[in-house]
């Protein structure tokens, strides 16, 4: 039997107004909840306001993010403070996000990283510079080369000097200097020499600069033949040496098999000739030959005149003629040490030099003092330093001062222990 409309209609609208009053009753509900949360029974009757959608995130926001970290990142690698760890750990997220975008950003880390001693990092971020496609000019090449020097890697500057070839960039003498200077570093002198005998390929005319580079390399290497054969090479092609040019040869041939100091007091008077104005670093070039073949009563003239006439000399010089005093120029040692003044400060060398004369000498009075001067340098010198002075002190029955340092050195020893287990916990 069907059902009439009217029955119909009449039994739907019975359900809508069911379905209202548990509606009603629910928003009720919650009211009340609410308001008891408040700390209050009170039904507040309140106005519905219907619910926002969450706004979409903007495209822009991510780049905006990017921008304002490098924006941080280049602060905190400008600031002369960032130094060490902090300072590679900041130009590698620059690097691994791959946060710059032009060259001038990448040079200016670039410099920065190589100015302080990160070239590591540095050319891990040339490799980057050249994967994401920005194109360096010479100078650019050049910069990637003095990171490769600083971090003693020729064979990465020669890849990088190949990479500047094939990509048809323009060559000049500061190209192969910057080159010849990563092998002289790297004490490459069959390098350098051959990246001389290239320049003329490139119609690049060396000039006395890079002659003193290549000679470096040769020095460095401790190679008199290589170096005398380079000189030959300079007076073929008419290049004037200089004073850096004497110098150098000076240096280089102190390491000759045979007769150095006498090749080297050659070139030292055809260089006083040449140039009549004595400076430092001719004189201690030649102090040190002197040195190296054992005339150190030549070395301590030439100090001693130089010193009295025009030069002021520094620690190096001062180096340069105690490295040649045998033990038994105890007091030569002492002597030299006692005249060094300030400006001039003597370094570890120095000091261990003068302790190894104290023992010799008997002296332990200076030992001490040398060995004051050390603490300046370091937190813990030499074990060998300490025994020296407590041979030196038991020697001349100074058994009170042979004890205290026999326990100083035992507390350094045991700090020393510490500060290693620490750092392997």
């Amino acid at each position: 039997m069907r059902s009439s409309p009217r029955r119909s209609f009449k039994a739907y609208g019975a359900l809508l107004r069911l379905l209202a009053v548990v509606a009603a009753a629910a928003v009720a509900g919650v009211v009340l909840l609410a308001g008891q949360a408040g700390g209050g029974f009170a039904m507040r009757i309140s106005r519905l306001e219907p619910v926002q959608s969450p706004q979409p995130l903007s495209r822009d926001t991510g780049a905006v993010q990017r921008r304002d970290r490098k924006k941080e990142l280049l602060a905190l690698i400008r600031d002369k403070s960032t130094r060490g760890a902090e300072l590679v750990a900041f130009a590698a997220e620059l690097r691994e996000d791959h946060l710059l975008e032009d060259l001038k950003e990448y040079r200016t880390v670039l410099h920065i990283l190589i100015d302080r001693r990160q070239p590591k990092e540095a050319l891990a971020l040339w490799e980057e510079l050249l994967e994401f496609g920005q194109i360096p000019n010479v100078k650019d090449y050049m910069l990637a080369m003095k990171a490769a020097t600083k971090g003693l890697n020729w064979k990465a500057a020669m890849g990088i000097l190949e990479d500047l070839r094939s990509n048809n960039v323009p060559e000049d003498e500061m190209t192969f200097m910057q080159a010849i200077s990563a092998a002289k570093a790297c004490k490459q002198w069959e390098l350098a020499v051959h990246l001389l005998n290239s320049m003329p390929d490139v119609s690049i005319s060396p000039n006395v600069f890079i002659y003193n580079g290549v000679l470096g390399a040769c020095s460095r290497s401790r190679n008199w033949p290589a170096a005398e054969m380079v000189r030959k090479d300079m007076e073929h092609w008419g290049v004037v040496p200089d004073k850096t040019t004497y110098n150098t040869l000076i240096s280089a041939a102190s390491w000759a098999e045979d007769q150095g100091h006498i090749k080297a007091l050659d070139l030292y008077a055809e260089l006083k000739s040449k140039f009549p104005k004595q400076d430092i670093k001719s004189t201690t070039s030649i102090m040190a030959a002197c040195s190296r073949w054992g005339r150190w009563e030549l070395a301590l003239d030439l100090f001693y005149e130089g010193k009295r006439d025009w030069m002021m000399p520094n620690h190096i010089s001062y180096n340069a003629v105690i490295s040649g005093c045998p033990p038994d120029a105890w007091q030569a040692v002492l002597a030299l040490f006692d005249h060094m003044r300030e400006p001039v400060k003597p370094d570890l060398y120095t000091l261990n030099q003068v302790v190894k004369a104290c023992e010799v000498g008997g002296r332990w009075q200076e030992a001490l003092k040398a060995l004051a001067g050390m603490k300046e340098f370091t937190d813990s010198p030499p074990d060998e330093t300490y025994d020296s002075i407590i041979r030196t002190c038991t020697k001349l029955q100074e058994e009170g001062v042979a004890d205290d340092l026999r326990k100083e050195k035992d507390e350094k020893g045991e700090v020393k222990a510490w500060v290693l287990m620490a750092a392997a916990r």
